[in-house]
Protein backbone atom coordinates (compact mmCIF):
# COMPACT_ATOMS: atom_id res chain seq x y z
CA UNK A 1 0.00 0.00 0.00
CA UNK A 2 1.75 3.36 -0.89
CA UNK A 3 2.24 5.72 1.89
CA UNK A 4 0.60 9.64 1.79
CA UNK A 5 3.68 11.11 0.60
CA UNK A 6 3.64 8.46 -1.73
CA UNK A 7 0.35 8.93 -2.89
CA UNK A 8 0.66 12.68 -3.32
CA UNK A 9 3.71 12.32 -5.51
CA UNK A 10 1.95 10.44 -7.96
CA UNK A 11 -0.71 12.76 -7.90
CA UNK A 12 1.63 15.51 -8.94
CA UNK A 13 3.23 13.86 -11.83
CA UNK A 14 -0.20 12.63 -12.84
CA UNK A 15 -0.80 16.77 -13.00
CA UNK A 16 2.30 17.28 -14.70
CA UNK A 17 1.63 15.32 -17.64
CA UNK A 18 -1.68 16.16 -17.59
CA UNK A 19 -0.98 19.85 -17.43
CA UNK A 20 1.95 19.39 -20.35
CA UNK A 21 -0.28 18.32 -23.21
CA UNK A 22 -1.62 21.64 -24.08
CA UNK A 23 2.26 23.42 -23.81
CA UNK A 24 3.04 21.08 -25.91
CA UNK A 25 0.11 21.39 -28.39
CA UNK A 26 1.27 24.73 -28.38
CA UNK A 27 5.17 24.30 -28.89
CA UNK A 28 3.80 21.58 -31.67
CA UNK A 29 1.85 24.19 -33.77
CA UNK A 30 4.49 27.32 -33.55
CA UNK A 31 6.89 24.52 -34.40
CA UNK A 32 4.75 24.42 -37.48
CA UNK A 33 4.67 28.12 -38.14
CA UNK A 34 7.98 28.93 -38.16
CA UNK A 35 9.19 25.96 -40.24
CA UNK A 36 6.59 27.40 -42.82
CA UNK A 37 7.81 30.55 -42.44
CA UNK A 38 11.31 29.18 -43.22
CA UNK A 39 10.39 26.89 -46.44
CA UNK A 40 8.77 29.47 -48.16
CA UNK A 41 11.13 31.03 -50.24
CA UNK A 42 10.43 31.65 -54.09
CA UNK A 43 13.61 32.52 -56.25
CA UNK A 44 13.58 35.80 -57.96
CA UNK A 45 11.64 36.28 -60.93
CA UNK A 46 15.04 37.76 -62.61
CA UNK A 47 16.97 34.69 -61.30
CA UNK A 48 14.92 31.96 -63.27
CA UNK A 49 15.47 31.96 -67.08
CA UNK A 50 12.09 31.43 -68.54
CA UNK A 51 12.73 34.23 -70.98
CA UNK A 52 15.05 32.22 -73.03
CA UNK A 53 12.44 30.27 -74.39
CA UNK A 54 9.81 33.08 -74.61
CA UNK A 55 8.57 34.26 -78.35
CA UNK A 56 7.79 38.10 -79.07
CA UNK A 57 5.59 39.23 -81.65
CA UNK A 58 5.15 42.63 -83.08
CA UNK A 59 1.60 44.40 -84.27
CA UNK A 60 2.21 47.94 -84.81
CA UNK A 61 3.27 49.86 -82.54
CA UNK A 62 2.72 47.26 -79.88
CA UNK A 63 4.85 44.23 -79.28
CA UNK A 64 4.40 40.98 -76.99
CA UNK A 65 6.30 38.56 -75.62
CA UNK A 66 5.34 35.47 -74.03
CA UNK A 67 6.68 32.34 -71.95
CA UNK A 68 4.85 29.60 -70.50
CA UNK A 69 7.09 28.64 -67.58
CA UNK A 70 8.37 24.69 -66.85
CA UNK A 71 6.73 23.44 -64.20
CA UNK A 72 9.97 23.99 -62.15
CA UNK A 73 9.99 27.79 -62.95
CA UNK A 74 6.69 28.38 -61.44
CA UNK A 75 7.67 26.34 -58.12
CA UNK A 76 11.05 28.41 -58.08
CA UNK A 77 9.19 32.15 -58.38
CA UNK A 78 6.10 30.64 -56.54
CA UNK A 79 7.30 28.56 -54.14
CA UNK A 80 4.39 25.97 -54.73
CA UNK A 81 3.81 23.43 -57.15
CA UNK A 82 1.57 24.64 -59.45
CA UNK A 83 0.83 21.39 -61.29
CA UNK A 84 -0.31 19.67 -58.23
CA UNK A 85 -2.87 21.83 -58.79
CA UNK A 86 -3.46 21.49 -62.34
CA UNK A 87 -2.23 25.07 -63.00
CA UNK A 88 0.37 26.35 -65.51
CA UNK A 89 1.92 29.84 -65.42
CA UNK A 90 2.57 32.36 -68.55
CA UNK A 91 4.25 35.23 -68.13
CA UNK A 92 3.38 37.86 -71.27
CA UNK A 93 4.99 41.40 -71.13
CA UNK A 94 3.47 44.08 -73.61
CA UNK A 95 5.05 47.57 -75.05
CA UNK A 96 2.57 49.95 -75.81
CA UNK A 97 4.52 52.70 -78.34
CA UNK A 98 0.80 53.38 -79.24
CA UNK A 99 -1.06 56.77 -77.92
CA UNK A 100 -3.72 54.56 -76.86
CA UNK A 101 -4.60 52.01 -73.82
CA UNK A 102 -4.99 48.36 -74.25
CA UNK A 103 -5.77 45.77 -72.36
CA UNK A 104 -4.65 41.94 -72.19
CA UNK A 105 -8.19 39.94 -71.81
CA UNK A 106 -7.59 36.68 -69.58
CA UNK A 107 -9.89 34.36 -71.14
CA UNK A 108 -8.18 34.70 -74.34
CA UNK A 109 -5.18 32.27 -72.93
CA UNK A 110 -7.49 30.39 -71.61
CA UNK A 111 -11.62 30.84 -70.78
CA UNK A 112 -11.33 28.78 -67.53
CA UNK A 113 -8.63 30.98 -66.10
CA UNK A 114 -7.70 31.60 -62.81
CA UNK A 115 -6.88 34.59 -61.17
CA UNK A 116 -3.76 34.75 -58.99
CA UNK A 117 -6.18 35.02 -55.63
CA UNK A 118 -7.53 31.84 -56.41
CA UNK A 119 -4.07 29.72 -56.64
CA UNK A 120 -2.71 31.80 -53.56
CA UNK A 121 -5.72 30.46 -51.81
CA UNK A 122 -5.56 27.02 -52.77
CA UNK A 123 -1.54 26.98 -52.07
CA UNK A 124 -2.16 28.37 -48.49
CA UNK A 125 -0.60 26.31 -45.84
CA UNK A 126 -2.58 24.68 -42.56
CA UNK A 127 -2.37 26.86 -39.65
CA UNK A 128 1.04 29.37 -40.64
CA UNK A 129 -0.86 32.75 -41.42
CA UNK A 130 2.19 34.31 -41.77
CA UNK A 131 3.41 32.28 -44.59
CA UNK A 132 -0.14 32.31 -46.10
CA UNK A 133 0.42 36.39 -46.36
CA UNK A 134 3.68 35.71 -47.99
CA UNK A 135 1.66 33.97 -50.72
CA UNK A 136 -0.82 36.25 -51.30
CA UNK A 137 1.63 38.79 -51.54
CA UNK A 138 3.64 37.08 -54.00
CA UNK A 139 1.12 36.33 -56.28
CA UNK A 140 -0.61 39.40 -56.04
CA UNK A 141 2.27 41.10 -56.94
CA UNK A 142 3.49 39.26 -59.89
CA UNK A 143 -0.15 38.86 -61.82
CA UNK A 144 -0.67 41.10 -64.90
CA UNK A 145 -1.97 44.07 -64.41
CA UNK A 146 -4.25 46.10 -66.90
CA UNK A 147 -4.02 48.77 -68.59
CA UNK A 148 -1.41 49.19 -70.84
CA UNK A 149 -0.68 52.42 -70.84
CA UNK A 150 0.96 54.93 -73.80
CA UNK A 151 4.32 54.47 -73.31
CA UNK A 152 4.33 52.14 -71.10
CA UNK A 153 5.74 48.13 -70.46
CA UNK A 154 3.92 45.71 -68.54
CA UNK A 155 4.97 42.52 -67.45
CA UNK A 156 3.24 39.84 -65.34
CA UNK A 157 1.65 36.51 -64.97
CA UNK A 158 -1.32 34.55 -66.12
CA UNK A 159 -2.16 30.92 -64.73
CA UNK A 160 -4.11 28.68 -66.75
CA UNK A 161 -5.09 24.98 -67.02
CA UNK A 162 -2.44 22.46 -67.60
CA UNK A 163 -2.01 21.26 -70.85
CA UNK A 164 -0.08 17.93 -70.98
CA UNK A 165 1.43 18.75 -74.50
CA UNK A 166 2.53 22.31 -75.99
CA UNK A 167 1.07 25.05 -74.71
CA UNK A 168 -0.85 27.44 -77.14
CA UNK A 169 -1.13 30.60 -76.02
CA UNK A 170 -3.33 33.22 -78.30
CA UNK A 171 -2.88 36.81 -77.21
CA UNK A 172 -5.83 39.13 -77.84
CA UNK A 173 -5.97 42.31 -77.25
CA UNK A 174 -7.99 45.16 -77.25
CA UNK A 175 -8.03 48.77 -77.71
CA UNK A 176 -9.41 51.10 -75.58
CA UNK A 177 -12.44 51.86 -78.20
CA UNK A 178 -13.40 48.14 -77.94
CA UNK A 179 -14.07 47.31 -81.96
CA UNK A 180 -12.20 49.87 -83.38
CA UNK A 181 -9.34 47.97 -83.37
CA UNK A 182 -7.84 44.79 -82.40
CA UNK A 183 -4.48 42.73 -82.51
CA UNK A 184 -4.02 39.50 -82.77
CA UNK A 185 -7.71 38.53 -82.84
CA UNK A 186 -8.68 35.28 -82.39
CA UNK A 187 -12.38 35.09 -83.85
CA UNK A 188 -14.39 37.65 -82.31
CA UNK A 189 -17.38 38.42 -84.07
CA UNK A 190 -19.87 40.18 -81.87
CA UNK A 191 -19.25 42.22 -78.83
CA UNK A 192 -21.78 45.04 -76.80
CA UNK A 193 -22.28 46.27 -73.41
CA UNK A 194 -25.01 44.60 -71.01
CA UNK A 195 -26.28 46.08 -68.04
CA UNK A 196 -24.48 44.10 -64.53
CA UNK A 197 -24.02 44.73 -61.16
CA UNK A 198 -25.34 48.19 -59.56
CA UNK A 199 -22.76 51.20 -60.78
CA UNK A 200 -19.90 51.73 -57.41
CA UNK A 201 -18.21 55.13 -57.93
CA UNK A 202 -14.69 55.33 -57.39
CA UNK A 203 -15.30 57.94 -54.36
CA UNK A 204 -17.04 54.92 -52.04
CA UNK A 205 -15.52 51.61 -54.03
CA UNK A 206 -16.40 48.65 -52.54
CA UNK A 207 -14.14 45.48 -51.60
CA UNK A 208 -13.94 42.23 -53.74
CA UNK A 209 -13.50 38.91 -51.71
CA UNK A 210 -9.57 39.33 -51.53
CA UNK A 211 -10.20 42.87 -49.55
CA UNK A 212 -9.14 45.20 -52.45
CA UNK A 213 -11.36 47.74 -53.19
CA UNK A 214 -13.10 47.90 -56.77
CA UNK A 215 -15.58 50.70 -58.71
CA UNK A 216 -17.53 50.35 -61.77
CA UNK A 217 -20.05 51.83 -64.29
CA UNK A 218 -22.31 48.45 -63.35
CA UNK A 219 -22.11 47.81 -67.83
CA UNK A 220 -20.28 44.04 -68.37
CA UNK A 221 -18.51 44.06 -71.68
CA UNK A 222 -19.98 40.72 -73.78
CA UNK A 223 -17.77 39.20 -76.43
CA UNK A 224 -19.15 36.72 -78.66
CA UNK A 225 -16.27 34.38 -80.27
CA UNK A 226 -16.27 31.55 -82.83
CA UNK A 227 -13.65 29.16 -83.89
CA UNK A 228 -12.21 30.94 -87.54
CA UNK A 229 -10.46 34.22 -87.41
CA UNK A 230 -12.79 37.40 -88.33
CA UNK A 231 -11.98 40.38 -89.62
CA UNK A 232 -11.99 43.96 -88.21
CA UNK A 233 -14.85 45.17 -90.81
CA UNK A 234 -16.47 41.71 -90.03
CA UNK A 235 -17.18 42.66 -86.30
CA UNK A 236 -21.33 43.51 -85.13
CA UNK A 237 -22.35 45.15 -82.12
CA UNK A 238 -25.13 44.11 -79.55
CA UNK A 239 -27.75 46.65 -79.69
CA UNK A 240 -27.39 46.92 -76.23
CA UNK A 241 -26.24 50.13 -73.31
CA UNK A 242 -23.96 52.24 -74.24
CA UNK A 243 -20.77 53.44 -71.74
CA UNK A 244 -21.51 57.10 -70.53
CA UNK A 245 -18.90 59.27 -70.25
CA UNK A 246 -15.25 57.35 -69.21
CA UNK A 247 -15.97 53.45 -69.00
CA UNK A 248 -13.81 50.63 -67.55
Amino acid sequence: MKSQAEEKVDMTTRQTHFLSCPVLLVYCLLFLTLSGCATYQPVAVDNVPFKQHSQTQVDGNVRVTAAVLTNQEGEQIFGVNLALRWVQAVWIEVENRDNHNYWLISSALDPDYYAPSEIAYNSHHWLSPGVNDRIDDRFRQLGFRNPITPGSVVAGFFFVNLDQDDKEVDIDEVRNSFGEDMLFSQGLKKLGWAKGMPAVSSEKPRLNLGGDPYFTDGLLLVLLFERRPILITELQFFDWEKPVGRHM
